[in-house]
C-alpha cells in the first residue's frame, strides 16, 4: 500500500483570437456574384434609358423639322404674295420692273430653304425609324408627325416605360 497522493487541479480558457474572421473570405465570392448581378441590372437599365432618350429626341428633332418647313412654307407664301403686289404696283406705275427680280430671288432661296426642309424631315423620320426598329420600305421611308405642340402635363412612370422597353427590344 502506498500513501502517495497527487494534487492537482486542471482548467483551461479558450478564447478564439480570429472569431468570424473567415467569413470574409469566405463569403467574397457570392458578394462579388451579387456585385456583378447589380452590374448588369444597372447596365440594363441604362441601356433602357439611353434607347428611350434616344426615340424621345428623334421624336421631337422631327417634330422640330416639320415645324420649320411649315414656318419656311408660310414664308414662301408671304413672299408669292409679295410679288403679286409688286407686280400690281409695276403695271400701275407705282413701281420699277426692277424690283419684280429681287422678290423673285427671294422666292427662289425660299423654295430652296423649303426642299432642304424636307430633306431633314426625311433625315429626321429615318432616324427614328431607326431607333424604334421600324421597317423601311420604299413607300414607308417619311414619317408625319400631327402634333400642335400643346403641352400638357402627363404623368410618366418610368418603371412601366423600361419594363416595356425591355419586353419590345431584342437587343435589351
Amino acid at each position: 500500500e502506498s500513501a502517495y497522493w497527487n494534487d492537482a487541479v486542471t482548467g483551461s480558457i479558450t478564447q478564439p483570437l480570429l472569431k468570424n474572421r473567415g467569413s470574409d473570405l469566405y463569403n467574397a465570392a457570392e458578394r462579388k456574384a451579387d456585385l456583378t448581378r447589380d452590374a448588369a441590372v444597372l447596365a440594363r437599365r441604362l441601356a433602357a434609358l439611353q434607347t428611350v432618350e434616344g426615340v424621345i429626341s428623334d421624336y421631337w428633332d422631327l417634330v422640330l423639322a416639320e415645324q420649320q418647313v411649315a414656318i419656311t412654307q408660310e414664308s414662301l407664301d408671304v413672299a408669292k404674295e409679295r410679288l403679286r403686289v409688286t407686280q400690281v404696283e409695276v403695271s400701275s406705275g407705282r413701281s420699277a420692273q426692277s424690283e419684280i427680280p429681287a422678290v423673285e430671288q427671294t422666292i427662289a432661296t425660299t423654295e430652296e430653304q423649303v426642299l432642304t426642309g424636307e430633306l431633314a424631315v426625311l433625315d429626321a423620320s429615318l432616324a427614328l425609324r431607326r431607333a424604334v426598329g421600324m421597317d423601311m420600305g420604299a413607300g414607308d421611308v417619311g414619317l408625319r408627325v400631327s402634333t400642335d405642340l400643346a403641352t400638357r402635363d402627363v404623368p410618366l412612370d418610368l418603371g412601366q416605360l423600361i419594363q416595356r422597353t425591355y419586353d419590345a427590344s431584342p437587343q435589351l
